[in-house]
């Protein structure tokens, strides 16, 4: 009797802890920052879906380094370009803290993944103790809410962030009721070709698309065995090319590019996105942006069912 009460109170202390644990999980860790401190007024961020929320939080002019350069043709991909371009910007691995230290910053964002190095890799701002904000990429649009209502707070701008998120969420409802009755044997196959994308798969499951990566850095023979086994519907590739996050290309014209290479790979197997000329480019982002990237999806590979 005192075995089976022992085991039965351990599983409710097990699962207590489990609540709290899911209560305390944190989507933005800062340092050095006090509640008591004014609201930031000049903000370099790296992460270019932490950059998509801020911009639609606080003025543009509160924004001085981003963690891309402004390109004219990128404005009709990354919603946030055309409102960077009056701030500098480059990937953090190829921005000196010398730099971010002159522009004389009250907050940095940057990945969470790079937390337990920064006092390594920015040994300058660490010692002169600027504000620190890390965040992580989301991994679902319950992520995404929670990081807009972190920035929200940090930002002191809780009202706009609220506002956002109703918007959010209200817009994702609206495409779960069409996207809910596409049953497993009706969802078609997506593959995205090239370059990784931490939020492809994110979309597709929203979007009710199997989802598969077909890296280019394997042979050939590899690639095209694996298309031919998973028999995609749709190719994507991404709008842009980068390399350790540095931005290379972005664009129409890039695009183009890639679209006609792949053709030309692939033009001599059977594969039904190559020959159906189902290749497009699609970019995916992990912010309050994602619902673009849903609807573009969607309309692509289910083309009547938002009508």
């Amino acid at each position: 009797m005192l075995i089976r009460l022992f085991r039965k109170l351990r599983m409710i202390l097990y699962c207590a802890l489990i609540v709290v644990l899911f209560i305390l999980r944190e989507y933005a860790v800062s340092e050095n920052i006090s509640n008591t401190e004014k609201a930031p007024e000049r903000i370099v961020v790296f992460p270019l879906f932490a950059e998509e929320i801020i911009y639609e939080l606080v003025e543009e002019e509160r924004v001085i380094y981003v963690g891309h350069p402004y390109i004219e043709a990128g404005e009709s991909y990354w919603p946030s370009m055309a409102v960077s371009k009056n701030s500098s910007g480059r990937n953090w691995q190829n921005t000196g803290e010398e730099q971010i230290l002159s522009l004389d910053p009250d907050l940095l964002i940057i990945d969470l993944s790079i937390q337990e190095d920064y006092k390594t890799i920015f040994p300058l701002l660490s010692t002169a103790r600027v504000p620190v904000l890390f965040v992580s990429a989301p991994e679902s649009s319950e992520d995404i809410v929670h990081l807009i209502y972190d920035l929200g707070k940090m930002l002191q701008e809780q009202e706009k962030a609220n506002i956002l998120i109703r918007k959010l969420e209200t817009s994702l409802k609206h495409i779960n009721l069409f996207t809910r009755f596409i049953c497993c044997e009706e969802r078609k196959t997506v593959v995205l070709y090239g370059e990784y994308n931490e939020f492809f798969d994110l979309v597709a499951n929203i979007s009710m698309v199997n989802s598969y990566y077909c890296t280019d850095d394997q042979s050939i023979d590899a690639q095209v065995a694996f298309l031919m086994d998973k028999a995609p519907d749709l190719i994507i590739v991404l709008p842009y090319c980068t390399d350790d996050g540095l931005l290379f290309s972005i664009g129409e014209k890039y695009s183009d590019r890639e679209i006609l290479r792949i053709k030309m790979l692939f033009e001599d197997y059977n594969i039904a996105a190559i020959r159906d000329d189902n290749i497009v480019a699609l970019d995916f982002h992990g912010s309050q942006y994602i619902v673009n990237s849903v609807v573009n999806l969607i309309e692509i590979a289910y083309p009547n069912l938002l009508k």
